[in-house]
């Protein structure tokens, strides 16, 4: 039944407000006592809001700032506390932390063809698990199920290498010594992974300098380990091969693997007779059997220094210099685009590509770029900038759609950031994250610090979990369902921070 409430006369009849009373003679608000709705037209024209999704139940009168909250006469209809996600059923055991502390710090951790590789300071190791384990054991009450962990556990150090024989494990394959000799050219670990024939390739290019008595440039002698795992021997494996000797600094090298082949692409500074900046790019093949080089490939020069290459799952290869970015087909080598911002760019986070749907119209580019601000005289934080870039081979364009300052200085210093496909993930020092939906990039979300290391995969909506006990490899819908269904962990530590 449905009950017609007069806010003008509400001290006569049973329903309840909150003083100071809205002086609204004219309005009347629809309520169910059984469902506790209200009428739609209503609420958006006094709460001035444009759809229903931000329909509040906290009403502000148009003549008065304080707000006037509006009860149901049955207060049986009164919910005390939000309705939220609630597991039914959950794995009783996680999968086991098997990580050695012996071998140093972790750097990175993937998940690729069913095979877990934990890159540590000293070895590259090589992990199996049975998705099957969890559905064949008991599960437990899900009012004890929670994903995450206590703050004071996730920072002991080290991580905890006592293990439960009773839970599930992971099945350890095999591991290579990491060869850390000489100088490492730093790349971002999402581009250092590559797959051929179902195999899952660890890539990582080192150099050594080339002494220049008699030489007014610094030379470079470059080659790249390689780590796998062969199923036909059933051992790990590594590989060392040589590249070029380039000309530049260790800094001024980059590269980057191609997703889902056995192929990589570098890019380093030239000089040239005028002293104008340009960079070569050399695109390289492993053999089968992933021992030695099966071909070289040289791109035309561009005359811009390349500070960061970002391969795209569309066979798109781009490289961004300092204020220029190129755009090549890497499967032929060919230039699609060539575009000068006339702006200083900052650090591409990743790239959305946006492929057009009718003739006669351009393809568009949104580029998340992160920079920083230097000011002497008050704290300026960092934003990150949305670029729209228009791709076209002969009349380019951009425009530059937003600045979003970073929600916290925590980000004023990056661990990581990689585009997963569904997400641009932005992850800061404290463990705090940003996540740019693909989909709608005006969809940005910040998520506090769940206590947890957290690795991401290039184009792939996948998360591995890793805390002092346990070791997850998870989808990001089922993580945004834990998320959902747990309390914000940090609440305790915020409030005793204030």
């Amino acid at each position: 039944m449905l009950s017609s409430v007069n806010l003008a006369n509400s001290r006569k009849d049973n329903t309840k407000i909150n003083p100071p009373v809205c002086n609204l003679d004219n309005d009347t608000v629809v309520v169910s006592s059984t469902t506790n709705s209200y009428d739609e037209a209503t609420l958006l024209k006094l709460n001035k809001i444009d759809s229903p999704s931000q329909i509040s139940h906290e009403l502000k009168s148009d003549q008065n700032d304080t707000s006037c909250v509006i009860r149901t006469k049955d207060s049986s209809t009164q919910s005390v506390f939000p309705l939220g996600i609630h597991f039914l059923s959950a794995p009783s055991h996680q999968l086991n932390n098997p990580v050695k502390t012996v071998n140093g710090a972790i750097d990175y951790i993937y998940y690729e063809m069913d095979v877990l590789i934990i890159v540590q300071e000293r070895t590259v190791s090589f992990w199996k698990s049975f998705k099957l384990i969890n559905v064949l054991t008991k599960s437990q009450n899900c009012e004890k199920y929670s994903h995450r962990i206590n703050n004071e556990d996730m920072y002991r150090p080290p991580y905890s290498s006592v293990m439960d024989d009773t839970s599930p494990q992971w099945l350890p394959l095999g591991e290579c010594r990491r060869l850390s000799a000489d100088m490492e050219i730093l790349t971002s670990y999402a581009n250092r992974i590559c797959i051929h024939n179902s195999i899952p390739i660890y890539v990582e290019m080192r150099c050594r300098e080339i002494p220049h008595e008699r030489r007014d440039c610094n030379l470079l002698s470059l080659y790249i380990n390689i780590y796998y795992f062969n199923d036909e021997d059933m051992v790990a494996k590594i590989h060392s091969i040589q590249l070029d000797a380039v000309q530049g600094l260790p800094a001024d090298v980059v590269y980057t693997t191609i997703t889902d082949s056995r192929y990589f692409i570098m890019s380093w500074p030239q000089q040239n007779i005028l002293g104008k900046p340009r960079s070569g790019l050399c695109k390289y093949s492993l053999t089968p059997n992933l021992d030695t080089l099966a071909s070289i490939r040289d791109f035309k020069h561009i005359k811009h220094c390349v500070r960061y290459l970002e391969c795209t799952t569309d066979d798109k290869l781009l490289g961004f210099g300092d204020t220029q970015l190129t755009i090549w087909d890497h499967r032929s080598g060919d230039v699609l685009m060539n575009y000068d911002f006339n702006m200083k760019l900052g650090r591409n986070l990743g790239s959305i590509y946006y492929p057009s749907l009718e003739i006669g119209q351009n393809s568009v580019l949104l580029l998340c770029q992160y920079k920083t601000k230097i000011s002497e005289n008050e704290y300026e934080p960092t934003e990150i900038i949305f670029i729209a870039c228009s791709v076209s081979h002969t009349n380019p364009s951009h425009r530059v759609l937003r600045h979003l300052k970073t929600p916290s200085k925590a980000f004023d210093a990056l661990e990581n950031a990689i585009n997963t496909g569904d997400y641009i993930v932005i992850t800061a020092k404290n463990d705090e994250e940003i996540w740019i939906n693909n989909s709608d990039a005006t969809t940005i979300t910040k998520v506090p610090p769940q206590y947890t290391r957290r690795f991401y995969a290039r184009g792939r909506s996948q998360i591995i979990e890793l805390t002092c006990k346990s070791l997850t490899v998870d989808s990001f819908s089922n993580h945004v369902l834990k998320l959902a269904a747990n309390p914000a962990v940090n609440e305790t530590k915020s409030n005793k921070e204030e």
